[in-house]
């Protein structure tokens, strides 16, 4: 099960990530004023996540030990006191250039039924259920009925389709995926936990695209650009990575045409 997120954004800012950021790593407490003797909004306790992100600006914004933060799922704005954060500067740690091989050699089979997880992607997006393997042991498709979103074509041969990361493994490494574990890289180049994390999709497209944001590159289906700036703005929060501003800019521009 993939581990829950809970981001908390400034008031004082648009709903952008910034390069610096705080996270709790322990239970916290949200309250109503910048005093622990006020309305407990929210107890956040261990067994409710596994890590806490909170955005803030580049100066610290704290009144009475605490600051001001807005619960993304809609609990309500409110205060957590600055003991139960850990703050990172912009660029702390040695960064890693992005190479493919940080996340993983290629597509896994982690239960190891012989189906990776581009195989398994494509049964999952069958339109018909009724997909055709290469040989009787059911390990790599080669055909089936897929709608591709990004150009609204249905395909029938699995090798016109990539299985496409809805953001891309630079664009996540270079937006803090670089500083996560081994094993946290791979899990996110195979994440399966949702069905909109990997798609399949036209491999023209997907090759076009890159590793490119919202903001140089959107599927040539405009009926689909809603829905895929809001998996992009969904995964990045999930994951916990950094949302440049020329990306959240692109974002808004489509958002505000919804």
């Amino acid at each position: 099960m993939m581990r829950k997120i809970i981001i908390i954004q400034l008031l004082c800012l648009p709903f952008v990530a910034m390069a610096d950021h705080l996270e709790v790593r322990r239970s916290a407490g949200i309250y109503a004023e910048p005093d622990r003797h006020s309305e407990l909004i929210e107890m956040i306790r261990p067994d409710d996540f596994d890590y806490l992100i909170i955005l803030h600006p580049l100066q610290e914004d704290l009144e009475n030990g605490y600051y001001n933060v807005r619960l993304r799922q809609g609990v309500g704005d409110g205060w957590v006191y600055r003991s139960r954060v850990r703050q990172f500067r912009d660029g702390e740690g040695s960064y890693v250039p992005y190479k493919r091989s940080l996340y993983g050699s290629g597509w896994r089979d982690a239960d190891r039924d012989c189906q990776n997880t581009r195989a398994e992607v494509l049964i999952r997006d069958d339109d018909d259920g009724n997909v055709t393997f290469a040989t009787s042991r059911n390990c790599r498709v080669t055909r089936g009925t897929w709608l591709d979103p990004f150009t609204g074509d249905t395909y029938t041969i699995a090798g016109d389709l990539d299985i496409d990361h809805m953001v891309p493994l630079k664009n996540a490494h270079e937006s803090g995926g670089w500083s996560w574990s081994s094993a946290r890289k791979r899990d996110y180049a195979n994440n399966m936990n949702n069905d909109f994390h990997l798609l399949s999709v036209d491999d023209s497209q997907n090759q076009s695209k890159g590793e490119r944001g919202p903001n140089e590159y959107l599927p040539p289906d405009n009926t689909f650009h809603c829905e895929y700036v809001q998996i992009w703005l969904d995964i990045k929060f999930e994951w916990g990575l950094r949302i440049p501003d020329t990306e959240m800019t692109a974002i808004d521009g489509v958002l505000n045409q919804c």
